[in-house]
């Protein structure tokens, strides 16, 4: 397996220095020439693919630090910055709320995706996939994009992975159970048969590079930490409290077989 580093620029996840510091535009630049050679540097030759800029903030106001303190184009100073430290790695942009063309932010991510191509500056695109399943209809599923939420259907999801053009990165993916209030078995059948179509969806679009599965065990999720307001019944990973296999496992390896062998 290969590792992804993630992620150079995240405005979300800044320390206090930074976050209270008073910086011109020109110093914030300079931290960006500082941090990401560092970073890039440090693991070369192990990370082969990096998530440069993680969910920029352009569509909420006064909440992305860099683009107030930089402008838009932070984006690709970064991206140029990651580019000249080391050319021979995948340089991609993540992002939640653009795996549907019905996304808060699949025109933002499409808008950058676009940028930086012209200046060949990226190789792939990052989508979130914090979802939850449709009752009774398995071949939807409910987008938890930030505070949005909406359905979304396998073909529109498909139809958006190939609208970018490039490779696509599957960054974070989990199926949150929390809203499903049947018996255990009935809930952990739901999330298989979505974990199952999400995964064929993704390798019958032909552009997924790789898939990245959101937690290694339900209790460890962050959908169910009290940090980020979550629940003991997100149960949203493929194996359960103890590490053992859910449903969902067999589902996602059943279909990686089916597509191994054709």
């Amino acid at each position: 397996m290969e590792i992804r580093g993630e992620a150079l620029v995240d405005s979300l996840y800044l320390p206090d220095w930074i976050k209270n510091g008073s910086f011109t535009r020109e110093q914030s630049i300079a931290l960006f020439e500082q941090i990401i050679p560092k970073f890039m540097n440090r693991y070369k030759g192990k990370i082969k693919t990096w998530v440069v800029v993680l969910e920029a903030g352009f569509i909420y106001q006064d909440w992305d630090f860099f683009d107030k303190h930089i402008g838009k184009d932070y984006v690709e100073i970064a991206f140029q910055i990651a580019r000249n430290t080391n050319p021979s790695v995948d340089l991609i942009y993540g992002d939640f709320g653009n795996e549907s063309k019905k996304g808060n932010k699949y025109e933002q991510t499409v808008q950058i995706v676009n940028s930086l191509r012209k200046q060949k500056l990226i190789d792939g695109v990052g989508l979130e996939m914090n979802i939850s399943p449709v009752l009774d209809d398995s071949t939807k599923f409910i987008s938890n994009a930030g505070n949005s939420h909406y359905v979304v259907s396998i073909d529109d999801f498909i139809e958006t992975m190939k609208s970018y053009e490039l490779p696509v990165h599957i960054t974070e993916l989990d199926v949150d159970l929390r809203n499903i209030d049947k018996p255990q078995a009935e809930r952990f059948d739901m999330q298989a048969k979505l974990y199952g179509n999400i995964i064929d969806a993704i390798l019958k679009a032909g552009v997924c590079k790789h898939i990245t599965f959101w937690g290694f065990g339900d209790k460890y999720s962050w959908l169910e930490q009290t940090e980020f307001n979550g629940s003991t019944n997100a149960d949203p990973t493929l194996f359960d409290d103890d590490l053992k296999p859910k449903p969902a496992y067999f589902a996602v390896r059943d279909i990686l077989k089916k597509y191994a062998q054709s």
